[in-house]
């Protein structure tokens, strides 16, 4: 009777500590502006959160920049703090003409010390489909209080010619860690 207790305190904790986000707002230049509301993961720890960007570049010389943002605030308790890991999103890049593509992806907290982004760069001419990944822990932030997470993608393209640049969705993995 004492394991059953005991096994039953663990899994109620895991439970309580499962994070749920209550709102996530996008915006920029590169997407559609939208609030997402009441966020659950789509399996275990592991959001897939609609996070589509768009850039289009016709038969042109000029410079071409877009950017678009996800923020989202998670309230943590005091012996808690969030880990975000796993970070993915598919990406199509385009480039004809002679046009040089670059995008890239990033994800922090505010106050925490930004991650190296993920960039991916091609040159005309060339099409390419593939995910930008960052396996393992991407950060952790201090115990307790609030924290907003952001993420950010940007591309620009410069030289003659067409380009585009898509996205799909972001993926990444959020979790409530105890505090040591």
């Amino acid at each position: 009777m004492k394991n059953l207790v005991f096994c039953s305190v663990i899994i109620l904790s895991q439970v309580l500590a499962a994070v749920e986000i209550k709102e996530i707002v996008i915006s920029g230049t590169g997407c559609e502006k939208q609030t997402l509301r009441n966020v659950k993961p789509s399996r275990g720890d592991d959001f897939q959160v609609p996070f589509i960007f768009s850039l289009m570049k016709h038969d042109s010389s000029q410079l071409e920049r877009k950017a678009c943002m996800l923020a989202f605030p998670v309230d943590l308790g005091k012996k808690e703090k969030l880990q975000v890991s796993n970070l993915s999103q598919n990406v199509t890049l385009k480039a004809f003409g002679g046009a040089q593509l670059k995008l890239s992806l990033d994800m922090t907290a505010v106050g925490l010390k930004a991650m190296k982004p993920l960039e991916i760069e091609i040159k005309n001419p060339t099409a390419l489909d593939q995910d930008l990944k960052f396996d393992g822990v991407l950060f952790e932030t201090k115990c307790g209080g609030n924290v907003m997470v952001r993420a950010n993608v940007n591309a620009f393209v410069q030289g003659p010619g067409t380009a585009s640049a898509t996205t799909g969705d972001l993926m990444f993995t959020l979790k409530k860690v105890p505090c040591k």
